[in-house]
């Protein structure tokens, strides 16, 4: 899980929407108790993505910046505010991706910001 909420009013303040056993200096908003990949009992971290990102959609007129680090998952729903999303992409960009390419995900992001980061 992963994502960012950032309003730089008159200071910077930082959401993160995480786990509960998450470390930030901002304010943390709980999604799960734990870790989904440190917790057996999640086979699937779907549903728990999904409750992330309502949660961040619901609560995004709060903040200036939404940074999301779980790769491109968010783009349909945020669509409509891509100017004030910051996309970082984890993972291996140079595997095929049959059916999508790099036009297409661009097109989706719009006015989004794209970083990737490097393994």
């Amino acid at each position: 899980m992963g994502a960012h909420g950032t309003s730089f009013a008159l200071e910077t303040e930082s959401s993160l929407f995480a786990s509960g056993d998450s470390k930030t200096a901002g304010k943390l908003v709980r999604c799960c108790d734990m870790a989904l990949r440190l917790n057996p009992i999640f086979l699937d971290p779907l549903p728990y993505h999904v409750i992330m990102l309502e949660e961040v959609r619901r609560r995004a007129e709060e903040f200036d910046v939404l940074h999301f680090h779980i790769d491109q998952f968010h783009f349909p729903l945020f669509r409509p505010i891509a100017n004030k999303t910051v996309t970082t992409l984890h993972g291996r960009q140079d595997l095929p991706a049959p059916g999508l390419s790099r036009r297409d995900v661009t097109g989706t992001v719009r006015n989004g910001k794209l970083s990737r980061t490097d393994l």
